[in-house]
């Protein structure tokens, strides 16, 4: 069963991983009508990109290939008697799954963060510069694509509902809630979308300073707790959903 895990996580990271790609180059060939640099004293002018926003467009774009490889205990749903037949515990039989998965989803992070370092990097006038956040962005932006897909392997691991319909759903979902925390909401109202959005891989969108990058607003604060800890948040969230996941379709009824 690995292996038809792994022929849909290829097929499904051959996709994306194309469009990505036609994408970059359609945008690198629409700049080849911009202007030349700027020269001024005999140095070239441009401007600057923070090297860190190449993680930010990967790890949201990244989702997108979360949510494709998401509710994959799910989808074997019809064929657990089957599967369930095999001389090997049930724990293990889910965690290769999710192992290939997880794999797959960072490939698929690099592959978006290269691509756009690529078209930054030939965009005239257009530099990316490397700046503080770098280090702790890679880190960071890697999280939420994973987080978004433990979220969605707890939500369906346990039933028979058609699971890429709650993936697809998924996103509908986190942006109401971001768009509410924007949203001047009487109490109690503001704190149940407060508490709601440490939920939300897209509140964890955000720069150094809390504001929201997503919805750009750099007055927004989508979340409590500093930069650091809000990331081995994102990470302990996506932890403790695989394993809570990977018990609930344990104990699956075939």
């Amino acid at each position: 069963m690995y292996y038809v895990e792994l022929l849909y996580a290829r097929r499904m990271f051959a996709w994306f991983g194309s469009i990505v790609v036609i994408i970059g180059v359609l945008i690198l060939g629409a700049t080849l009508s911009f202007p030349a640099h700027v020269k001024l004293d005999g140095n070239e002018v441009g401007h600057a990109v923070p090297a860190h926003i190449v993680f930010a467009i990967g790890g949201y774009v990244s989702c997108i290939m979360a949510t494709m490889l998401a509710a994959t205990l799910n989808r074997d749903r019809a064929h657990l008697a089957y599967i369930w037949t095999r001389p090997e515990p049930r724990e293990r039989i889910a965690a290769g799954y999710i192992v290939l998965d997880i794999v797959t989803i960072l490939a698929a992070y690099v592959l978006v963060a290269g691509v756009a370092a690529l078209v930054f990097s030939n965009i005239p006038q257009l530099h990316l510069a490397a700046d503080a956040e770098l280090g702790s962005s890679v880190v960071r932006y890697a999280a939420l694509p994973l987080m978004w897909y433990g979220i969605v392997e707890v939500a369906t691991s346990w039933n028979g509902l058609r699971g890429s319909t709650i993936a697809g759903l998924s996103w509908a979902v986190f942006w109401a809630l971001l768009i509410l925390r924007a949203i001047n909401l009487p109490a109690p109202l503001e704190q149940v979308v407060i508490v709601l959005n440490f939920l939300n891989p897209l509140a964890y969108f955000t720069n150094k300073h809390g504001s929201s990058i997503v919805l750009g607003n750099p007055d927004m604060q989508t979340l409590l707790f500093n930069y650091t800890v809000q990331t081995v948040m994102a990470y302990c969230i996506f932890a403790v959903s695989c394993v809570v996941a990977v018990a609930a379709w344990k104990r699956m009824e075939a």
